[in-house]
């Protein structure tokens, strides 16, 4: 008998669906795919019809991969985006009717321990100390870890959806929006700079479609799949041309996917303060992230996923 796992990551701006199926230990990926839904798109506070619609949408058609690839369990994560919103249960009902499974709204600590969990399966061992960066909708993950473990990690509330709807309110961004951001930013992540007073790193790892779009948009960059070097001097080419760019002219940007077109901006500015305060030398991107973390434990650490 097959032990088909599916995993449904419901992100503030993706819904992500991995299929895999179990073998003993291990695992080999059926199914991949992402759908963006956009739960920020008005504001985090509260989900309208329409983004409840879109989101219902994409979870039907979800619910037809299932039974096509004989899924026989699946675990499903809310993160942010349902964190936030006072009417999250309206969703999280439709959801649980559809697929038959119950939804599990992590917490930020949790989600950053999972994160962790998955990026540690691509990392080669050349990597000793480093911080990962996952870049949602609501929040953004910062965990600081070596090859022995976590050694800090926090969420914050600085998720692109919210900074693209206080900051980026013109096109294109002006100047002033941009240092109102990183006055923000400044202030927010205090906690993120005392942790690297404790243990410095200068490598960084981004593991968000954040970075997907500067490894396709990097002209030194051969391979965009896995786990790769970002150039920080093709990182401030981009970030530099994109900033620059309404809306309109981003959306006929070679390499830059439509639905990143809006919220790529904070993205980039978010991504440039992290390099230049925290004097980032080298810059990477994994493939891996909360889905894979959520496969790791449950392979390895089923007692914590059953907690959480």
């Amino acid at each position: 008998m097959n032990n088909n796992l599916a995993i449904l990551d419901l992100g503030t701006n993706t819904f992500h669906l991995l299929i895999v199926e179990v073998l003993g230990n291990t695992y080999k990926v059926l199914y991949k795919e992402k759908q963006f839904v956009k739960l920020g798109e008005y504001g985090l506070h509260h989900l309208n019809e329409k983004i409840i619609d879109r989101a219902v949408t994409v979870i039907e058609y979800y619910k037809e991969k299932l039974i096509e690839h004989k899924v026989t369990d699946a675990i499903i994560f809310g993160t942010a985006g349902l964190r936030m919103a006072d009417n999250a249960k309206t969703l999280i009902d439709k959801i649980e009717g559809i697929t038959s499974y119950k939804v599990k709204i992590i917490s930020g600590i949790n989600e950053a321990k999972l994160i962790y969990y998955g990026v540690k399966q691509s990392l080669p061992n050349t990597i000793k100390n480093y911080l990962i960066m996952d870049i949602g909708g609501g929040s953004v993950e910062f965990i600081l870890a070596n090859n022995l473990g976590v050694l800090w990690a926090q969420s914050f509330n600085i998720g692109v959806s919210l900074l693209k709807n206080k900051y980026h309110t013109t096109e294109p961004i002006k100047q002033h929006q941009a240092k109102e951001l990183y006055k923000l930013l400044e202030e927010e992540l205090k906690p993120l700079k005392k942790a690297l007073q404790k243990n410095r790193t200068h490598t960084l790892i981004g593991a968000s479609g954040s970075f997907d779009t500067i490894a396709d948009m990097s002209a030194n960059v051969p391979v965009k799949d896995g786990f790769v070097q970002l150039p920080i001097k093709d990182f401030d080419i981009i970030k530099q041309n994109l900033i620059a760019k309404t809306y309109l002219e981003r959306l006929s940007t070679e390499n830059l996917a439509n639905q990143r077109a809006d919220m790529i901006v904070v993205a980039l500015l978010l991504i440039d303060f992290v390099l230049t305060t925290l004097e980032i030398k080298q810059m990477y991107k994994s493939d891996f992230a909360l889905k894979e973390g959520i496969i790791w434990a449950y392979l390895n650490e089923p007692e914590y996923l059953k907690t959480i």
